[in-house]
């Protein structure tokens, strides 16, 4: 309630200070007031529309205001901030006047309503923002993530714009979240461990600025919490390069359009999502599945998808798997070839891990090595399963793992097939066979389809 009162004590001030800067100057080119005009160009700041601003306040106020929004409320504004001077709002008012809006939202105040939130907003760039949009709406108390622009010189650009690398705008990711479920500083942990953020103005294949590193804060203290974040980065080791990422306010952000909102979600099976987005979803579920949206109630929402996972007990694990089960995936064992449940498998589908059910292969990518383990040219997405040195042998060799619940699967090779020149060669023991018919059935309906009018997968 308290900060409902607070919120409506705001729009008091908020519309006084509208009705003396909100009046449409025809020769706001030439007017000294600080928002309505020639002030704003001499500053190299251009107003969005031709009015004067709706809103002059102070710049925290302006971030209390944006972060108290939320949500596509908040994309309905744009906001200059006058270097050593107040913030000039201008709202774009959809389907009613602007008293009337403001008239609404006070009265909805005054009744304890809705318009007060507790919701505040974060906004990240780490590269393409399908990749960042992806990322934080697999968490719990994410409420909206809307894809956009922000940190450039040009008005409302468009996506071609932005692309070109000369609008000074960053592909960014506008988060709406519950603080009371997730706090600011865990959605940072999220950002350092979904990106690269040493590499300047470039993530992977994505070069250029608009691909660049950075946080835009929404008040002073997002800003203390992401340089202090930055720090605990950058003395964590995880990287031999210097951290480059940006810590920036947050003047406007604009959103992108339509048809880049919810992306990895509408096309999960377009080549960049499989080799890009996938990779860092799985990082996500593997290293936060105590923050996951479903993770409270032991569900996932995606179709496609693994629940999150905690692993048993040994004791657990060893009253649900077979003796040769456990020895494989817990202890490392090696069953015996050609006398094992998948090695000639024929049927369409795909191979879960046995322990958590998070998918691992497909029989798209398998093929006959003559070895007598199941064989495959690649995992079903990059970030499924990981690697790591293996000399228990005289020969190096690299063993295969499963990224969420660590299960030992096999070993990969160089001696295979196009297109990957790579043969895992993976134990039967650690995987369950789910065939297309069932796929649904389980809970993986994401993946039909991968099988429709195909034996092999697409290189």
């Amino acid at each position: 309630m308290r900060a409902k009162r607070l919120a409506a004590g705001f729009w008091v001030v908020a519309l006084a200070l509208a009705l003396g800067c909100a009046t449409q100057n025809p020769k706001w080119a030439t007017s000294t007031n600080p928002c309505c005009g020639q002030d704003l160009l001499l500053r190299g700041i251009t107003p969005p529309e031709d009015r004067c601003a709706d809103l002059v306040v102070d710049q925290e106020t302006a971030f209390r205001l944006m972060m108290g929004l939320g949500g596509s409320a908040a994309l309905q504004w744009h906001v200059r901030l006058i270097p050593g001077g107040p913030a000039c709002i201008w709202r774009i008012w959809p389907g009613m006047s602007k008293d009337d809006f403001l008239a609404a939202r006070l009265a909805r105040a005054d009744d304890g309503g809705d318009m007060p939130t507790e919701h505040e907003i974060a906004t990240f760039g780490a590269g393409c923002f399908w990749c960042v949009e992806a990322v934080f709406r697999e968490l719990r108390g994410v409420e909206d993530v809307v894809p956009g622009y922000a940190g450039g010189r040009v008005v409302d650009p468009t996506y071609e714009q932005v692309c070109s690398g000369r609008t000074g705008h960053a592909e960014v990711a506008q988060i709406t979240f519950d603080p009371a479920v997730i706090s600011y500083a865990e959605l940072l942990d999220v950002f350092w461990a979904t990106h690269d953020p040493t590499t300047l103005n470039r993530q992977g294949a994505d070069v250029g600025t608009q691909y660049r590193s950075v946080i835009f804060y929404h008040s002073a203290e997002q800003r203390e919490t992401a340089e202090r974040s930055r720090r605990e980065a950058e003395a964590s080791g995880r990287w031999s390069d210097p951290v480059v990422t940006e810590i920036e306010p947050l003047t406007t952000f604009y959103a992108a359009e339509g048809h880049h909102r919810d992306y990895y979600r509408q096309n999960p099976d377009q080549p960049y999502c499989r080799a890009v987005i996938d990779p860092k979803i799985a990082k996500v579920r593997s290293r936060f599945a105590e923050h996951l949206a479903g993770a409270a109630d032991g569900r996932h929402g995606d179709a496609g998808s693994a629940p999150a996972f905690t692993k048993p007990t040994d004791e657990e694990l060893r009253a649900a798997l077979s003796p040769l089960q456990y020895a494989v995936t817990q202890e490392n064992a090696t069953e015996p070839p050609f006398r094992n449940e998948h090695w000639d498998e024929e049927r369409p589908g795909i191979y879960v891990d046995v322990v958590s059910g998070e998918p691992l292969f497909t029989s798209l990518d398998k093929f006959d090595s003559g070895c007598g383990w199941p064989s495959f040219t690649r995992p079903l997405t990059p970030g499924a399963v990981v690697t790591r040195p293996d000399r228990t042998l005289r020969a190096e060799r690299t063993e295969v793992r499963s990224a969420g619940a660590d299960s030992h699967l096999g070993h990969v090779f160089d001696d295979g097939p196009a297109p990957t020149g790579l043969r895992y060669c993976i134990n039967s023991a650690s995987l369950r066979f789910i065939p297309v018919e069932r796929l649904e059935e389980e809970g993986y309906g994401g993946f039909l389809a991968l099988f429709r009018g195909t034996t092999r997968r697409e290189d």
